[in-house]
This record gives C-alpha cells, structure tokens and sequence, in this order.
C-alpha cells in the first residue's frame, strides 16, 4: 500500500475513476489530483503547508501523469519535476507512472528516458499492472 498517490490527468471523470480504484482496491487511502502538470508543480512545491496538512501522506509515493494536458502537459512536467528533483530532497521520492490513452511509441520511448518513470499504463487504470510495475 502506498501512503498517497497524486492523479494528473484534466478529466475530472478520469480523476474520479482512478482514485475510486486506488481506495477500493487497498492500493492506497489518500489520493491527491492536479488538473495539469503546473497545478501539480505547485502542488508538490508547497512542503511545509502540505506536510502540516497530510503529515506521513505527503509528499505522495506514487504520481499517476496522463500526457495531453491544458497548461503544462505530462512531458512539461517531466523536464519541470526533474529539476525540483534535485532541489528538494522529499521530491526524490515519489514514483512516477505514465496513466495515459496515448499509444504512440514515440510518447512511451520520450517518458522512459526519464530514469524516475517507472512504468507506461494505458488507460483505464489496471491495478495489477500498477502492482507489478510499483513493487519493482
């Protein structure tokens, strides 16, 4: 079970599946959603408050990123993350999971060259894919 796990994704819809999955299932208690990825940037920026607010669920173990996002899409984010990766410690942490309609192989050949992106998911979410690519 993972302390919490953030949902990136613009489709409110989406957003609602996926955490009714994650809760239902066991996978985890806290879900967090960002409707895009500076929403998510933001979100993950903001340490103290968060960690006040959600204690030993903060900062999420497990980011699921769609791709085709308004503002910041799952790639901007990726190069954006990266950074604040190596400028805050508590960032280190989390596993990144691509949740996402895309299936371009192009788009699953540009997240894997990040070395924190664990996995590449089709949507909808498989929770035993999730398992298996997490647990590794």
């Amino acid at each position: 079970m993972k302390s919490s796990v953030l949902v990136i994704d613009d489709n409110d819809i989406d957003q609602y599946l996926i955490k009714r999955q994650l809760t239902e299932s066991g996978f985890t208690k806290q879900v967090f959603n960002s409707a895009n990825g500076e929403e998510a940037i933001v979100f993950l920026s903001d340490y103290d408050n968060n960690k006040a607010e959600y204690k030993n669920e903060f900062p999420p173990g497990l980011i699921l990123l769609d791709i085709n996002m308004p503002l910041m899409d799952g790639f901007e984010f990726l190069k954006v993350f990266k950074k604040l990766r190596q400028e805050r410690d508590y960032c280190a942490t989390p596993v990144v999971v691509f949740l996402t309609s895309s299936n371009n192989q192009a788009d699953v050949d540009k997240a894997m060259d990040f070395d924190f992106v664990k996995g590449y998911l089709h949507k909808p979410l498989d929770i035993d894919q999730l398992k298996k690519i997490v647990s590794n």
